[in-house]
């Protein structure tokens, strides 16, 4: 049990697998970067309409890499948070076209957090993150906490840094159906989602 906003939170489950959050009361959470420090931060594998475009305030840069401004050009000199493609590693893996250019990117953000610090993010079963990373270091959300359409069941490996509290809300354990999204709508992340990310690695990243 611990308290988020001055109001009692339980988890049950693993510490690295939230399974099922009751909540005593109502709780609302400021999405806002809570700490603003003079740092360049580079988004590797962004897509085109990414959130992070949304995001510009003083004293942080965000250096954002696409699909039209390759991550492979990244030169290792910032922190990173990184969104690889993760077709062809998820558990659908065997119906995605073989491109290895994009696979390899899974194998490049993840030297550039290593090197550099940051954030990995990949679908709940993706094999990349079970056969190259390191589980204790492993972090299971649900973006639908971020305010995502639907249940996106999302791991993030931490490097260097780790996660502040995590927004809980009722609309945590609602099942709701994405399957008529297209494939640009549910690898979109919210802009909650984003800054909760920045904000992990500003106020964690070790120095």
């Amino acid at each position: 049990m611990y308290a988020v906003n001055g109001q009692e939170v339980g988890m049950q489950g693993g510490s690295n697998t939230p399974l099922f959050f009751y909540i005593k009361s109502f709780i609302t959470f400021d999405y806002r970067l809570t700490k603003i420090i003079p740092m360049k931060i580079a988004i590797l594998c962004a897509a085109i309409n990414s959130n992070y475009f949304n995001i510009s305030l003083p004293g942080l840069e965000l250096d954002i890499y696409t699909s039209l401004r390759s991550a492979y050009n990244f030169r290792f000199d910032c922190p990173v948070i990184a969104h690889p493609p993760c077709a062809q590693w998820s558990r659908l893996r065997q119906f995605s076209k073989v491109n290895y250019s994009e696979k390899n990117l899974a194998h490049f953000c993840l030297a550039a957090v290593h090197q550099c610090g940051g954030i990995f993010e990949h679908p709940s079963g993706s094999k990349f993150i079970r056969d190259n990373c390191n589980f204790k270091k492993i972090y299971s959300v649900n973006q639908h906490w971020f305010g995502f359409s639907g249940q996106k069941k999302t791991y993030l490996y931490f490097h260097n840094c780790k996660p502040i509290q995590q927004p809980l809300n009722f609309n945590a354990i609602i099942q709701k159906d994405i399957s008529n999204l297209s494939s640009s709508q549910r690898s979109l992340t919210t802009l909650s989602f984003n800054t909760w990310l920045i904000n992990s690695l500003l106020q964690t990243l070790d120095s």
